[in-house]
């Protein structure tokens, strides 16, 4: 099947994850709804897969420092997936997630 080709895998590389701890701990701590946690984790989910196949749809960043490593961003809800895609690997490589009120273009 031909979609079967275009598939990528996601790496999620240690900065990300890390971000994605400190979003579910501050959210599990301030929220007296789990479901708004157990929402998000499904929403981040359901991005890494579509990240599979449509890694090369997504934007590359506004910000021309990031363009030229060539950073793509995936948004999800109030979060930003930088993201960069390996072509010749064939791997999405997700290296950070921000909250969109970070000034993220600093920290990367």
């Amino acid at each position: 099947m031909h979609i079967m080709q275009n598939r990528f895998e996601v790496q999620i590389q240690e900065y990300a994850k890390n971000d994605l701890n400190i979003f579910f701990d501050y959210l599990l701590e301030n929220s007296k709804e789990f479901y708004v946690v157990e929402k998000l984790y499904e929403k981040f989910q359901d991005a890494f897969l579509k990240l599979e196949y449509l890694h090369s749809s997504m934007p590359f960043s506004q910000f021309k420092r990031l363009r030229q490593k060539g950073y793509r961003k995936f948004l999800v809800g109030n979060y930003v997936i930088l993201y960069r895609v390996s072509e010749h690997e064939k791997k999405v490589i997700v290296d950070r997630i921000f909250h969109t009120a970070q000034d993220y273009v600093k920290n990367i």
